[in-house]
Parts: C-alpha cells; sequence; structure tokens
C-alpha cells in the first residue's frame, strides 16, 4: 500500500441566507447557494505518516483559504461554472455529534482526518 490522501464529500446545505442570489446577465431563474463538506483522509502503513500528511493537507488548505474563478475553472469540468469576482473559501470544520461516525467510517474508525467546509458554491438558473 502507497501513502496517500483521499478527499471525501460528506454533506451538502443549502445556505438560506443566499437562497434566491441574482442570476448572471443573460440567465433567467433562480441561483442557489450551498456549502459542501470534506474529510481529508491520509493513509499508510505507518501511523505517523498518516499525520505527516495530514499536517501537509492542513497547510496547503491553509495557505489556499480563497479560491477564485480563475483557479476553479482552470481546475474543473468546464472553463467558465465560476464567473469573474465569484470565490469558493475554505474553513475548518467540526461535525456534528451524529456526523461524527458516518465522516470517520470512510476510512475507518482509526483513519485521521481533516475537515474542512467549502462555502461559496452556486448554482443556477432554476
Amino acid at each position: 500500500m502507497q501513502d496517500g490522501v483521499s478527499v471525501f464529500l460528506y454533506r451538502l446545505q443549502y445556505e438560506p441566507t443566499a437562497w434566491n442570489r441574482a442570476v448572471r446577465p443573460g440567465e433567467s431563474g433562480h441561483r442557489i447557494a450551498i456549502t459542501a463538506y470534506y474529510a481529508v483522509h491520509a493513509w499508510s502503513e505507518v501511523a505517523i505518516r498518516q499525520h505527516q500528511l495530514l499536517g501537509l493537507a492542513a497547510e496547503v488548505l491553509a495557505r489556499t483559504p480563497v479560491l477564485n474563478a480563475e483557479f476553479l475553472n482552470d481546475h474543473g469540468p468546464a472553463r467558465d461554472v465560476f464567473a469573474s469576482g465569484e470565490v469558493v473559501t475554505l474553513v475548518p470544520d467540526t461535525p456534528s455529534t451524529a456526523e461524527g461516525p458516518s465522516v470517520a467510517g470512510a476510512q475507518g474508525p482509526s483513519a485521521p482526518a481533516l475537515l474542512f467546509a467549502a462555502r461559496g458554491l452556486v448554482f443556477g438558473a432554476f
């Protein structure tokens, strides 16, 4: 087994404060905003290596807490998903008591995880 890191989406949540965002010019309908919650799991046969990998992941997330439209469009499936000026903000997260077991269960109960939320994801027009 090689060392590695996996990113799992474990929850999506509507953002009611941004529920009916204005549509872009040329669009009709409504746009909705969500927050996506992710768990980063490190895996290795050596426990200390798992912790080191999570530390590296935490450093990367701390250095890039805001992802701008240019970055997101360059690294995504389409070039026009995010409009100029739109950003996604990455923030640390802690799961609720009810979610804890399901988040940990993605890689097993002993796998360390780093949790974060991606805020500012907007979908539309509907």
